[in-house]
């Protein structure tokens, strides 16, 4: 009796895995020219996704919505935003002195 009987190889569990996290089963590919890939990629990016689900979404009819504003001012708003939250709850929350009596 083998000491390692049941146990999964790396290979095996690596494919089981790539299985079972990809819904899709199908693939489809071709071939574009480089302008055609830059000019794929440049509305990609403008729509902030990657370029095959870009084309996955033009080629079944999907609509893309572009974002209103960057991600990079998105995330500096995020920022902005959790600092000011910090701040509003250091001011809402009473200081422990005042709880404990004068």
């Amino acid at each position: 009796m083998s000491v390692l009987q049941g146990v999964t190889s790396q290979n095996e569990y690596k494919n089981d895995y790539q299985v079972k996290k990809r819904s899709e089963d199908k693939q489809v590919n071709f071939r574009i020219s480089q302008e055609e890939y830059v000019r794929l990629k440049q509305m990609a990016d403008d729509a902030g996704m990657s370029v095959s689900g870009f084309v996955k979404n033009k080629a079944l009819g999907i609509k893309t919505r572009h974002p209103k504003i960057a991600k990079q001012e998105a995330l500096k708003i995020a920022s902005e935003l959790r600092k000011i939250g910090v701040n509003l709850n250091q001011v809402a929350k009473p200081p422990k002195f005042f709880w404990r009596g004068f």
